[in-house]
């Protein structure tokens, strides 16, 4: 949604602008299950009579649960396309089968597309998976980024909390009362420390992305300076992030790990948001550019910008 939305701002839509500013939300379909390539589409769009028919299956489909529009990714005569189309279309079916071990709120899961009429106006650019560079992959992983900071803090507060309120303590530890001994005084300033460090990384690359926007959206070596920079704070902030709420568990005993508490779901949510995406394919990736000078690889083409921009009806 906010992807989309960033590029609506910079193509100046300002009919659908005005759609979001009144509570559109907009959701995703754009990868899809079974083999081939990463931008590679089986969802169709194809032209039926004096209309336009959309067909296919995607799954991780973020958000679109809770959308009013959906922006599927598809092949045109082997021209990739975006295309907006209304989440209650006739033709459009949502499924609740994302079974993650974390961030399950996030209803990625499985959209169905069969035989949806498409608009001419709801066929934008081309989209995801376009070759060049983006400032919008750097700007979606800030999102990962942003959710692991918040992880990390939100981690410490719990933890806080759930030590401050303990009247008992370990056979083998050097004071009466936990909050009072020395080792889980450490394991929650290490913990407060992540959560600080991440925060930091993070508001760093927003910085890096915020001056992006200001100018020029399309400076390739700009956009490779945020990128690296978003590729660098994934693979520290997630590795923080990861060990010190693993770490966490150290402060208690059996009564930590009661369900009431919920202290796994820190780890689960921060290690599925770690794979978005692999850290070490990612690490790789700048290390190629480093030595060689490769060209970083993008995810996401800002092509979803179209000035015949339907209102949200």
């Amino acid at each position: 949604h906010f992807a989309f939305v960033e590029d609506q701002l910079i193509a100046g839509d300002d009919r659908r602008i005005a759609a979001i500013a009144d509570g559109i939300l907009v959701g995703n379909a754009i990868t899809e299950p079974g083999s081939g390539a990463i931008g590679g589409y089986h969802t169709r769009l194809t032209r039926s009579a004096d209309e336009w028919r959309l067909n296919g299956e995607k799954f991780y489909s973020t958000g679109s649960l809770y959308a009013d529009h959906i922006l599927v990714a598809a092949d045109r005569d082997g021209e990739r396309v975006s295309v907006l189309v209304p989440s209650t279309r006739e033709g459009v079916e949502r499924i609740d089968d994302w079974r993650g071990f974390g961030q399950r709120l996030t209803a990625s899961g499985t959209t169905l597309f069969t035989d949806v009429v498409v608009h001419d106006d709801e066929i934008l650019g081309p989209g995801y998976g376009t070759a060049g560079p983006t400032y919008a992959t750097a700007y979606l992983q800030l999102f990962q980024l942003a959710g692991l900071a918040g992880i990390a803090q939100r981690a410490t507060d719990d933890l806080v909390q759930w030590v401050s309120a303990r009247e008992r303590t370990f056979t083998h530890s050097v004071a009466d009362r936990q909050r009072d001994d020395p080792l889980v005084q450490e394991i929650v300033g290490h913990l407060s420390a992540t959560a600080f460090s991440a925060r930091s990384s993070v508001l760093a690359v927003a910085d890096l992305l915020d001056d992006l926007l200001a100018t020029d959206p399309e400076n390739a070596e700009a956009i490779t300076r945020v990128e690296l920079a978003a590729g660098r704070a994934q693979a520290s902030v997630a590795a923080q992030v990861l060990a010190a709420t693993n770490e966490l568990f150290e402060v208690g005993g059996a009564s930590i790990v009661a369900e009431e508490t919920a202290l796994d779901r820190h780890w689960r949510n921060a290690r599925v948001l770690a794979v978005h995406n692999p850290i070490n394919q990612k690490l790789r990736a700048i290390g190629d550019h480093l030595l060689n000078g490769t060209d970083l690889p993008y995810a996401w083409s800002a092509g979803v910008r179209n000035s015949a921009a339907p209102t949200g009806q």
